[in-house]
C-alpha cells in the first residue's frame, strides 16, 4: 500500500481496488473477519465452524490476489522512495524507546503530589476538588462569587490578583 500512498491514492485496499476499477473486496469476508478476529469486540466467537472457516480461508485469497492485482496496475515504487519506505518500516518496527523506570517515578511523584494537593484542599474546604458546585458554593460563603470553575477562568482569576491572600484563593490554587 505504499504505492498507493506515494501515487496519493487511497491506502485501504477496498478503497484503492474501487479508484481503479477492480471488483471491490467481498463484504461478507469482512464481516467474518470482525467476528472471529477482533476478540475484544462483544460479538466475536473464539470457535470457527467448518463453513465459516472455508469462506474465510476464500475470503484471505481473494484478498491477497486483489493485492497481488492492484500492486501489479500500481507498479513499482521508484528506488529512492523505497529506501525511505524501508527506513520508515525499520523505523517503525524498531519501535519508541522509553525510560519505563523514569515514567513510572515521575507518576509515583504526580501520585503522590496530587494525595498531597487533594488533601490539603479537603482540610481546607471540608470537601472533594470535583464537588463542583459545593465548591462554588463554599467560595460565595466567603464572599468570592464564580462563575465556574473551569481552568482557564481560575487562572485569569488568580494572576488578575482581584481574590483576597485568604482561603479561598489557595482553595482555587490547589483545585
Amino acid at each position: 500500500m505504499a504505492t498507493a500512498c506515494y501515487l496519493a491514492l487511497p491506502a485501504a485496499l477496498d478503497n484503492l481496488a474501487r479508484v481503479l476499477g477492480f471488483p471491490p473486496k467481498d463484504p461478507a469476508g469482512a464481516r467474518l473477519i470482525t467476528k472471529y478476529s477482533k476478540l475484544y469486540l462483544k460479538t466475536a466467537k473464539r470457535e470457527i465452524p467448518p463453513e465459516d472457516f472455508r469462506k474465510f480461508v476464500d475470503y484471505c485469497r481473494h484478498d491477497v490476489a486483489l493485492e497481488q492485482a492492484v500492486g501489479d496496475h500500481m507498479g513499482d515504487l521508484p528506488e529512492a522512495e523505497l529506501a525511505v519506505f524501508q527506513r520508515e518500516l525499520a523505523m517503525n518496527m524498531r519501535g519508541l524507546g522509553l525510560d519505563l523506570a523514569g515514567i513510572e517515578a515521575a507518576t509515583e511523584v504526580v501520585d503522590i503530589r496530587t494525595e498531597e494537593v487533594t488533601g490539603e484542599f479537603r482540610e481546607l474546604t471540608g470537601l472533594k476538588p470535583g464537588q463542583l458546585a459545593k465548591v462554588m458554593q463554599w467560595c460565595a460563603l466567603r464572599g468570592v462569587e464564580l462563575d465556574n470553575l473551569q481552568a482557564a477562568y481560575l487562572e485569569e482569576l488568580l494572576e488578575d490578583g482581584d481574590l483576597p491572600q485568604n482561603s479561598v484563593r489557595r482553595a482555587l490554587t490547589l483545585r
